[in-house]
């Protein structure tokens, strides 16, 4: 949605929000939520755009609405982490979770939030946090981001338990199935390092570090038709990368 398209939605919600008759408390809080609502999205697509400034007057007069407001926490956090400051960043997505305890995905950004930050033990309290919400559509999301905050922390056997938790909730989980690859590789299980990598590649296109590890486990196994395959896969997809250099050298 164009900016444009945004401030007529803006406009005509004010419109509709003048004309509203009776409803005394209700129908002003109702009024002051949309305000909120619709502050956050035009924020957000400002933001969207690479227009800070405005994303950020946009996002504080959503909150000047409704100081809880979790969305508007959120998109903050998000602009504050563009902006490089990652302090107001931190509060902002701690404030999102706070605010709304019941939102799987702020519990989750958070818990991506302190991944980042490097304080990994709270983050899984907040990935758990997420996922034990019957209302989180998306747990697979926050068990494969906690599974690459442990990747991170070279804790591979709790990684590898995130990972398989996130394929039991959706067994083509991409984000899930490629380090998955790499665990199972950098253990020496070449066989089964090959089935996820081939899961991988069986619901979109491969990355080219997929492909370089496709190539490594073919060269292990002793498949050089496949290992070949991959190579010249890679090659021609992505000639400039840093894998593809590699396989020049």
């Amino acid at each position: 949605m164009s900016k444009i398209s945004h401030c007529l939605l803006l406009a005509g919600a004010l419109a509709l929000g003048g004309c509203a008759a009776g409803g005394g408390a209700n129908s002003s809080n109702k009024q002051t939520a949309e305000a909120a609502r619709i502050h956050t999205e035009l924020g957000t697509a400002y933001l969207r755009e690479r227009e800070y400034e405005a994303a950020l007057e946009k996002l504080n007069k959503a909150l000047s609405y409704d100081a809880d407001y979790a969305p508007a926490h959120t998109v903050l956090g998000v602009l504050y982490e563009r902006l490089g400051q990652s302090d107001k960043a931190g509060r902002h997505y701690r404030r999102a979770a706070q605010a709304d305890p019941d939102d799987g995905g702020a519990q989750n950004n958070y818990g991506s939030y302190l991944c980042r930050s490097g304080q990994h033990g709270q983050a899984y309290t907040y990935f758990e946090k997420a996922v034990d919400n019957p209302f989180y559509r998306t747990p697979e999301v926050a068990l494969s981001n906690a599974g690459h905050c442990a990747l991170a922390q070279n804790e591979t056997d709790r990684a590898e338990q995130y990972l398989r938790r996130a394929l039991e909730y959706s067994a083509g989980f991409r984000d899930a199935l490629y380090p998955m690859a790499q665990i199972q590789f950098d253990r020496g299980q070449y066989l089964s390092a090959r089935a996820f990598l081939q899961r991988y590649e069986s619901v979109g296109q491969p990355s080219p570090e997929a492909l370089l590890l496709g190539y490594r486990i073919e060269d292990q196994l002793g498949d050089r038709g496949s290992a070949e395959r991959y190579q010249g896969e890679l090659l021609k997809r992505y000639p400039e990368s840093p894998q593809a250099q590699e396989l020049k050298d």
